[in-house]
């Protein structure tokens, strides 16, 4: 037996492992592939609507605390 027979005879005994392999490999792919573009989908689809909700804010005030002083309202 010269090599080429031996790789003949290993692909044909084993052929039905490396369709179970290949198809294996096609629903990771289509898996892997589906969630990257469901997970793009949802970041565009977060972005859009905090612009939404924002509008044209220029300026966006951060508390320490829960609530603001009423001194803040008596600056306005």
């Amino acid at each position: 037996m010269n090599r080429t027979s031996v790789i003949r005879e290993n692909i044909r005994f084993y052929r039905r492992y490396y369709k179970l392999i290949a198809l294996a490999t096609m629903i990771t792919v289509a898996v892997i592939t589906g969630s990257l573009m469901v997970g793009e989908s949802v970041r565009a689809t977060l972005v859009q609507r905090v612009e939404e909700r924002l509008g044209d804010t220029e300026t966006i005030l951060f508390s320490r605390y829960a609530f603001f002083d009423k001194t803040l309202a008596d600056m306005a």
